[in-house]
């Protein structure tokens, strides 16, 4: 199948924008627990979505349950997440942060937050607009192939 040079171009743009902020300090991980990109992602999709279950976080994340379980697991471990089994079906378990995990989720946010208010003062009300344009273009476009 041939691809279109358009889409070339778009995937090697996303390819280096994502590694781009994952390097930039904006998305870095939190030492101090030794969390991964898909862990901090993970807990805030949970602060965002306290009571969420096991399947909710792994549709989110296109991820098996499985894969996902042992994400929550190794969070459980850490003790920033707590599981509650279902009470009409045990095999469905809700997923909220520990007192822990919600301290964790804040200092995230916070972070990333200031990384992000330190790139956009540095960008014209012009440049901060063709921002937030784009990001909603990308997200269009993703939903647009999603369902």
């Amino acid at each position: 199948m041939a691809k279109s040079k358009e889409a070339v171009e778009l995937l090697d743009l996303l390819r280096k924008n994502y590694f781009g902020a994952v390097c930039s300090g904006v998305m870095q991980k939190y030492d101090e627990n030794e969390l991964t990109f898909i862990q901090r992602n993970v807990l805030i999709y949970i602060s965002n979505n306290p009571n969420c279950m096991l399947s909710d976080i792994s549709s989110n994340f296109c991820l098996k349950n499985p894969s996902m379980t042992r994400i929550i697991y190794s969070l459980e471990g850490k003790g920033l997440v707590e599981r509650t089994p279902g009470t009409d079906d045990r095999r469905k378990s809700f997923v909220k942060l520990s007192k822990k995990g919600l301290n964790i989720a804040a200092i995230i946010d916070k972070a990333a937050l200031k990384q992000i208010d330190r790139m956009l003062e540095n960008l014209s009300a012009e440049e901060q607009k063709n921002i937030w344009i784009g990001c909603e273009t990308l997200i269009k476009g993703y939903k647009s192939i999603m369902h």
